[in-house]
């Protein structure tokens, strides 16, 4: 299993592979298109794993879900913590989002916005 220090260059050896394969993402895509997806899927995975590292975010996983991640998400989107994302949102955001409530301070562990408040000024 690698280490979270790993799983960054991990996924970049994966998405360059992809890249030079020219993989087909979907039927009608172009190469801008592409590297759009591409980008906005980079933009998921490293916010994802920074939540983990610097954050100590957990997945939002059914296991975790009812203890970090409470807070309501903008409609049709998914909490970026959440593992295997759906490529609706990972190809078609280029903003990753939190659950959160909007009005939570330092202390409050029950939604990622809670934590990343709350361990901002950590590392």
């Amino acid at each position: 299993m690698p280490t979270n220090s790993q799983r960054p260059a991990r996924i970049l050896r994966r998405l360059a592979s992809a890249t030079e394969r020219k993989a087909p993402v979907a039927p009608g895509l172009d190469d801008h298109d592409f590297d759009q997806h591409l980008e906005n899927e980079m933009i998921h995975l490293f916010t994802h794993e920074y939540g983990h590292q610097r954050s100590g975010l957990t997945d939002n996983t059914p296991k975790y879900a009812s203890l970090y991640h409470t807070g309501p998400l903008p409609p049709d989107r998914q909490d970026v913590m959440v593992r295997g994302a759906s490529y609706a949102e990972l190809w078609g955001h280029t903003d990753p989002v939190f659950d959160g409530w909007g009005d939570e301070r330092s202390g409050d562990h029950s939604t990622c916005r809670g934590n990343l408040v709350t361990n901002r000024l950590v590392h």
